[in-house]
């Protein structure tokens, strides 16, 4: 396909597969250019299965080309269908690292953290050279599954030999590692050892800090980053708020509604749900009803943020009155949206509406019961 009409292709992104098939028939023919383009137009949009490609790649005869299955590899892997990635991998005739990389990339974006890992085992016995996406990837992978002895075996064996270039993101995915296995203290030996640092790896260790329960530390780190001038985002701010709640640390929390209404920062779904929880945990329940109130957009765990505040403040006809508006609202509630809707019924002694709830949240919205539901439910 000629330059351009793969600029055509480039500038109809809304609906790529429409434009492609209209130029087949117009007569021009694809090239090896055409699919990784037209993929990555699939992966913007999110709106049509990279299907549809594949089918049009092995019919023109493309499912030899490394380049076009890579493509294709991490447009399945993006769409979140690992089922068909995983396929393609397998019946790949040819892989480089860039091959690995999506596969391993994608199952741990997609949750499957230890698919991506037993893939890192096996690329390393291809001898495929590991660069730093694939240690970023694997060192995510170890976190979310919590396998710490990995994660060091790569800090170990490829940032600290020097095989991979040692950078901010890679210091960052470091530190996350750590803090997810428990080892806050490895991820702080990892900050302290960064040449420079950046707002991400302060962030990193805020939220690290949280992770392990280790609050205290946490705000700490925030007000050092502070000191050096570092002016923190909202991934920062809502690490900070959330570490706030649990010390029930006021002034603090305030001190930093007060930064994001003088700096102007969008307050959004997720920095709002952490303003609630914290107001709530803090006593100040009226405080998060205006927070709540003045939010323009609201999801689930805004909603469950204040009704559990209502809840452990005694107040449970109002909470299951806002769960009840909720469910107006269209918006699905999860299993910590029941845990706290249970806690509402305890505090108010309600057992026939706690049981009503238990049900509603199994035959309803399929939700399997853990302990806490259990013990909420006869507390």
């Amino acid at each position: 396909m000629c330059n351009k009409t793969l600029t055509i292709l480039r500038s109809h992104q809304e609906h790529p597969i429409n434009k492609y098939l209209h130029l087949l028939r117009q007569g021009l023919s694809p090239n090896q250019h055409t699919y990784p383009s037209l993929l990555k137009s699939l992966s913007t949009s999110q709106t049509q299965h990279p299907s549809q490609v594949h089918s049009h790649i092995f019919k023109f005869g493309f499912d030899s080309d490394t380049f076009i299955s890579n493509s294709l590899l991490s447009s399945y892997s993006k769409f979140g269908d690992l089922a068909n990635a995983h396929q393609l991998f397998d019946e790949m005739r040819q892989r480089d690292s860039i091959s690995w990389t999506s596969m391993i990339r994608g199952c741990v974006k997609n949750g499957m953290p230890n698919d991506g890992l037993r893939l890192f085992y096996e690329m390393r016995s291809f001898g495929v050279e590991i660069d730093g996406v694939i240690v970023v990837s694997v060192l995510n992978g170890c976190g979310m599954v919590g396998n710490v002895r990995l994660g060091q075996c790569v800090h170990g064996s490829y940032v600290e030999c020097g095989r991979v270039r040692w950078d901010l993101y890679i210091a960052s995915a470091l530190i996350d590692m750590y803090a997810k296995c428990g080892d806050c203290d490895g991820a702080r030996r990892v900050f302290d050892e960064m040449p420079c640092r950046n707002v991400v790896s302060w962030t990193s260790l805020v939220s690290g800090y949280i992770q392990c329960a280790r609050f205290q530390d946490s705000v700490l780190v925030f007000n050092g980053m502070l000191f050096e001038g570092l002016e923190p985002n909202l991934m920062t701010l809502t690490s900070v708020l959330t570490a706030c709640g649990h010390l029930g640390a006021l002034e603090q929390g305030r001190w930093v509604h007060r930064y994001i209404n003088r700096n102007g920062l969008v307050l959004n779904s997720i920095v709002g749900t952490a303003l609630i929880d914290m107001y709530a945990k803090c006593g100040c329940i009226d405080d998060a009803f205006k927070v709540f109130n003045g939010l323009s957009q609201k999801n689930v765990y805004t909603w469950t943020a204040l009704i559990n505040g209502l809840a452990m403040h005694g107040l449970p006809f109002q909470a299951l009155d806002l769960f009840s508006r909720m469910l107006k609202e269209g918006i699905r509630p999860n299993g910590v949206t029941f845990l706290a809707v249970l806690c509402a019924c305890s505090h108010g002694g309600l057992v026939d509406q706690g049981k009503m709830y238990f049900n509603q949240m199994l035959e309803h919205y399929e939700i399997k019961p853990k302990l806490e539901h259990i013990m909420k439910l006869w507390s």
